[in-house]
């Protein structure tokens, strides 16, 4: 979304004029910018692409196991999420559904609070039971953020244009939201705090989901959390056939860009006319430095995780974390005694029936979450784990039966700590320099 921000900002200054654009990031904003520049720009442009890695994707990452694609990065994307939606179809992607491996439990540590394993109506009627009137009244606040969030493609489609997060944001009155945190807005939604004997699902649900979906608590801002939730209002999240990493892979042949891999963007200062910009390369393959000029330069990674150098005159900010996500992709067979299934109703038999484990605030911080990705066997499984920190062999023999293994281990800086009240940076930081991630300490997603 904050691609098309920059874009209206450039196409109001620049548009008919011809412009040497450098894009730092080859992933899905700096893929999305180089393609909707060369769309409202045409010709009249070129454009230059700089990632760091030798591959295209950013954070979008694929590995294959055992003969079959899996996402190792960003996994899923919502069919809110409208651009991304548009896009994939506009270089002929196909959208798989993530593939369905058995019902969600909640694990509370000692055991499975909630679990999805029968006919819908009855999980239904798990629910009903156990958070009564709260889950309808969470799905309601769901909703209205999602309406709002929504608005927003329809300024944008007005012709609106914002300079920086917060005047986006309070345009589609969702500013708010990112100065509270989740769990004071859900008590004000639900009519009582997290600390209420009562509020089970901010403590059970709601904190499986934000977990799952950031690896962090229900302390986040509201609105990362609300994002987080709209697949329980708004039914259906897809993957790209063949990997996530195939629609910037497109996006930049379909926008005619010069691709350079194995490059990095050292500095970014102004050339000597005070308009242009003398852009510092480093080739990592030859070990060779350069510096090219630019009319405009885009920021499409996270400046966080970079030691990219900007002019003196872009106002610095204090240092901002990471949440550190560690993937890890398992074969074998999860052991029952880990999950106290002789002592829940959910027995043995019925764990390896389940597709996803989540955790609620109770539960030790050994993992996050735990998915069924391929089922080998009745019992044998490939599983997605995520975790704060990587799952040693100790912690793997806690959940799995001997004779598991590891298959493959990402440990990545995956979102933001969304904290309320982050420190936004602008879209624009100063005229020509352009920060596309900067909606990101808002929520991120791949949108």
């Amino acid at each position: 979304m904050a691609v098309l921000l920059v874009l209206s900002n450039i196409a109001q200054v620049f548009c008919g004029n011809s412009l040497r654009v450098a894009i730092v990031g080859g992933g899905v904003g700096g893929s999305s910018t180089a393609h909707f520049l060369r769309q409202d720009l045409g010709d009249a442009i070129d454009i230059d692409v700089f990632e760091a890695s030798e591959v295209v994707g950013g954070r979008a990452s694929s590995a294959d196991i055992d003969g079959n694609t899996y996402e190792v990065g960003a996994s899923i994307v919502s069919e809110a999420n409208l651009y991304m939606k548009e896009l994939a179809e506009l270089v002929g992607l196909q959208r798989d559904p993530p593939q369905q491996h058995g019902g969600i439990a909640l694990w509370d540590g000692k055991e499975f609070v909630l679990a999805d394993l029968g006919p819908k109506i009855l999980f239904k009627a798990q629910m009903l039971w156990r958070y009564g009137l709260d889950f309808f009244r969470l799905q309601t606040a769901v909703r209205e953020t999602l309406k709002k969030w929504l608005g927003l493609y329809d300024l944008q489609r007005s012709g609106a244009a914002f300079s920086t997060v917060e005047e986006l944001l309070r345009a589609g009155n969702l500013y708010e939201l990112t100065q509270e945190s989740l769990n004071s807005m859900l008590g004000r939604e639900l009519g009582r705090s997290p600390s209420d004997a009562h509020a089970l699902i901010q403590r059970e649900l709601v904190s499986g989901i934000t977990r799952v979906n950031y690896n962090q608590p229900n302390s986040v801002n509201a609105l990362t959390g609300m994002v987080s939730m709209v697949p329980i209002v708004h039914k259906g999240v897809w993957k790209v056939r063949g990997g996530n990493s195939l629609l910037p892979q497109r996006l930049l042949a379909r926008s005619r860009a010069t691709l350079h891999l194995n490059t990095v963007v050292t500095e970014v200062g102004v050339g000597g006319d005070g308009r242009t910009y003398e852009v510092t390369l480093r080739d990592m393959r030859r070990g060779t430095t350069s510096v090219q000029e630019y009319d405009t330069v885009i920021i499409a990674t996270p400046l966080e995780l970079s030691n990219l150098t900007l002019p003196q005159d872009v106002p610095r900010q204090s240092p901002a974390e990471f949440q550190r996500t560690v993937t890890t992709y398992v074969k074998g067979s999860l052991l029952e005694a880990a999950f106290n299934c002789f002592k829940t109703p959910v027995d043995g038999s019925l764990l390896h029936q389940l597709g996803s484990i989540y955790i609620t605030e109770a539960a030790p911080r050994l993992f996050s979450a735990i998915s069924v990705l391929h089922r080998y066997s009745d019992s044998e499984a490939l599983y997605k784990l995520f975790s704060e920190a990587p799952l040693g062999d100790g912690n793997l023999e806690r959940l799995f039966h001997a004779g598991w293994e590891i298959k493959v281990q990402k440990d990545w800086q995956a979102y933001p700590v969304l904290s309320p009240a982050p420190a936004f940076r602008p879209f624009q930081l100063r005229s020509g320099l352009y920060y596309v991630n900067a909606l990101e300490w808002a929520a991120s997603a791949m949108e």
